[in-house]
């Protein structure tokens, strides 16, 4: 799977940090939903400021319900078009 992606950029350390590969919805718009998902994930992670890796961030959030709460309301303030 990883041979046949063609930059290494962002597109490994969304399946190292999240282990998309193991996911097991595979039907239907299922892979879509997800992916839709996943990089709203990694943008919240990304914009949240503090120094700690995408690794370390992804354990705060299933560690510590107030840091993901912080990353849900960011998820959520929306600035898209109605």
């Amino acid at each position: 799977m990883r041979d046949s992606v063609p930059d290494i950029g962002n597109h490994l350390s969304i399946g190292v940090g999240t282990l998309q590969e193991t996911a097991i919805s595979a039907k239907g718009f299922g892979p879509h939903n997800l992916a839709i998902l996943r990089h709203m994930a990694m943008n919240a992670m990304q914009k949240e400021g503090s120094k700690v890796s995408l690794r370390g961030k992804i354990k705060l959030a299933g560690w510590n319900d107030a840091f993901l709460a912080k990353l849900l309301a960011q998820i959520l303030k929306c600035d898209c078009p109605a």
